[in-house]
């Protein structure tokens, strides 16, 4: 029910002059079968038969209702489908990124693999499932006015199906749901898989392993969720046609024989019942995809998803989910006052805390975080680029907090290229003027001339190596001209020649032009680059290793 009610929820016209037209094909449908019945019975009978003009008369109604139907739910189907899938994308867009860490790629990988398509999988069942389940009913009525008695009868034998379908059927849902969490962990080992490779390859014994008990594991447990609610259905689908063959045995061989019933009446509850059996089991059989569809809401639900159907408006998109750019102003002052963040490391299975940190940066100043690893200098990063709030305490820019409201719009200040950074094929959100003369000279500057261009907006070559790619994400940030960069550990893995370009010319360019520039870095002989130094020791700060303390202090 959970399905239907969303459609209704946001294509209440459609689908209700949808679901009419299908009741009046269902009807007309229900009469051709009459006209059937009652033109056999008759031959039977004498040599009358019925008008042949009423009857193609009666075929083209049933043909264009059908139609038109079908066109309004395929219709409803694929625009709802579309709405779904863009709905979905701008929420996860939205989504704050310690929620996106939490719930981990193998499960967002899942939404979009498995979730969205079930969904819109069911969705494309509606045109066929309305219809069919006006057919039923319409035959149903026609039996009425056959025999009532004999329709209760019938109605006896459906009510029979349906309460033995029912209790398997809640079984089978329960393995359903079983099915999607197993394909959560099958798709988070799959991922292992292709990260781990190097490692996989290099230990037999390892690969083996896991193999073994990890993936095989995985796999089969999908196998067997899957396999067991889809016998479940299976048996539960020809359950419904056995009690269809036993009423037409029924009125065959038991009803003749206790009542007098009519020859045309029998022979139309036969004919009507025969022929109902197609839509009814088509209807049955749609059930297991609205429940797979049940499921998948369910799990977007637990990732805090709401499932929106509403057309998809540009305006009112460019309004909710992306904010608005900053004004055109500069710069002068990051105040960071108490700044405190708290979360669980499952690592050393304890709650780590940053700070509480105080400290003042003003535009053109250079500043280096450092410190061991898991000292909390990432997790600063993120609280210093807005991509983290925190759980107390204040992040400042030129005097003015940075709050929930506008946090979106001070990110937009900031570019930052941490550790695990991805790199786009199109440069995109850029200005179109002169971007690609732009891009070409920085191109030279990052010694990535014999590597990459860039033609028609996008980067010709990304498949390089780590350290080349981050300079392609280099590229990148330059572009976007931000009043604040962040770099995490960008020079690790760039060669000797190219870390010195960084650290004595990149960077010291940045400064020049009034950039306030954040730095993560091990590389302690270029630490002298820097106008302030952060050392930070199980996310505290060190006072001593603070530079210049008139400009960069901690609260007494």
């Amino acid at each position: 029910m959970k399905f239907f009610f969303f459609i209704a929820k946001h294509n209440k016209f459609i689908l209700s002059l949808a679901i009419l037209v299908g009741m009046i094909s269902g009807v007309v449908n229900a009469k051709l079968i009459s006209l059937i019945s009652e033109s056999l019975a008759l031959t039977a009978e004498s040599a009358e038969r019925g008008s042949a003009g009423f009857f193609f008369i009666v075929v083209a109604v049933a043909v264009a209702t059908s139609v038109m139907s079908q066109l309004l739910l395929i219709f409803l189907s694929q625009n709802l489908a579309f709405n779904l899938r863009i709905n979905m994308c701008l929420q996860m867009m939205k989504q704050p990124l310690q929620r996106l860490e939490e719930v981990g790629q193998a499960r967002l990988t899942a939404t979009y693999t498995r979730d969205i398509p079930s969904i819109t999988t069911a969705l494309l069942q509606i045109p066929a499932f309305t219809i069919n389940t006006a057919i039923s009913l319409g035959c149903l009525v026609y039996l009425g006015y056959l025999s009532l008695s004999v329709l209760l009868t019938l109605m006896g034998f459906l009510a029979f199906s349906v309460a033995a379908y029912l209790l398997p059927e809640k079984v089978a849902f329960a393995y359903v749901k079983r099915t999607r969490q197993a394909w959560d962990v099958m798709l988070e080992h799959f991922s292992a898989m292709n990260e781990g490779a190097k490692e996989l390859k290099l230990n037999a014994k390892r690969r083996r392993a896991f193999f073994d008990k990890v993936l095989y594991k995985a796999t089969k447990a999908f196998r067997d969720t899957g396999m067991t609610h889809s016998v479940i259905y299976s048996l539960l689908h020809n359950l419904s046609q056995i009690a269809f063959f036993a009423f037409v045995g029924y009125l065959l061989f038991i009803l003749p024989a206790h009542k007098e019933i009519a020859l045309t009446t029998l022979m139309g509850f036969a004919f009507v019942a025969l022929y109902i059996r197609g839509p009814i089991v088509a209807v049955v059989n749609a059930v297991p995809m609205f429940r797979d569809a049940t499921a998948a809401f369910d799990a977007m639900k637990d990732l805090g998803l709401s499932l929106d159907g509403r057309d998809y408006d540009p305006k009112e998109s460019q309004r909710d989910y992306f904010p608005q750019l900053p004004p055109n102003s500069l710069l002068e002052e990051l105040q960071v006052q108490e700044l405190s963040y708290s979360f669980y490391r499952e690592d050393d299975d304890r709650h780590f805390t940053l700070g509480p940190l105080s400290f003042n940066v003003k535009a053109g100043e250079m500043v280096f975080i450092i410190g061991g690893n898991g000292s909390g200098k990432t997790t600063l990063a993120k609280l210093l680029t807005g991509l983290y709030p925190p759980d107390s305490g204040r992040l400042m820019v030129n005097g003015s907090e940075v709050t929930e409201e506008n946090r979106e719009q001070y990110q937009q200040y900031v570019s930052a290229i941490f550790s695990d950074f991805y790199v786009f094929q199109q440069l995109l959100g850029q200005d179109e003027a002169d971007l690609e003369e732009k891009a070409a000279w920085y191109i030279a500057k990052l010694c990535l001339t014999r590597k990459v261009s860039m033609l028609d907006g996008q980067l010709t070559n990304i498949k390089l190596s780590s350290g080349q790619r981050k300079r392609l994400a280099l590229l990148a940030a330059y572009l976007e001209d931000r009043e604040i960069y962040l770099f995490d550990e960008w020079a690790a893995d760039q060669d000797p020649e190219f870390k010195e370009v960084f650290y004595h010319q990149l960077l010291p360019e940045l400064k020049q032009r009034g950039k306030t520039v954040f730095v993560i870095s091990h590389d302690d002989r270029y630490f002298d680059q820097a106008d302030h130094l952060i050392r930070l020791t199980d996310g505290k700060l060190e006072k001593e290793s603070l530079r210049s303390p008139a400009v960069l202090t901690t609260e007494p």
